[in-house]
């Protein structure tokens, strides 16, 4: 009888990891993809900054194109930041313990934070440098 009940609560126990560590990865997951739509609108400040300019030539011109490529290298790592994220989720779901999760998703939101940080870094100076050319060309 004893062992019926150890058994049912060891169950439970499970579930509960399962639907803790499936929430965890849920706000892994956003806060990776809210990241990316912040380089991108990132990209669109530039873009805007840009537009002030007399002659803008979208294709040519290199802050833009510069951040363009930042911000493209920015939305491939963050696609790669999920796909190891939920890999690691099934990877220990299978094979270890869901305990892990939580050192996977918490490396997945360090590395997606320290990247857009570098990328916001790269914005502002390139909307600082475009501010200031228009200032001189004022």
């Amino acid at each position: 009888m004893q062992e019926a009940l150890g058994m049912r609560f060891i169950d439970e126990l499970k579930h509960v990891h399962l639907i803790h560590s499936v929430i965890e990865m849920l706000i892994t997951l956003v806060i990776i993809v809210l990241r990316m739509i912040n380089a991108r609108m990132g990209y669109i400040d530039v873009q805007v900054a840009i537009q002030r300019l007399q002659r803008f030539d979208p294709v040519h011109e290199p802050h833009l194109r510069a951040v363009w490529t930042w911000m493209w290298f920015f939305v491939a790592a963050g696609v790669l930041d999920v796909l190891v994220c939920v890999v690691c989720f099934v990877v220990f779901d299978q094979i270890a313990h869901l305990g892990w999760t939580v050192l996977s998703n918490q490396a997945c939101i360090v590395l997606i934070k320290q990247l857009s940080e570098f990328y916001e870094t790269r914005v502002n100076a390139a909307v600082k440098t475009i501010k200031e050319d228009q200032n001189k060309a004022s």
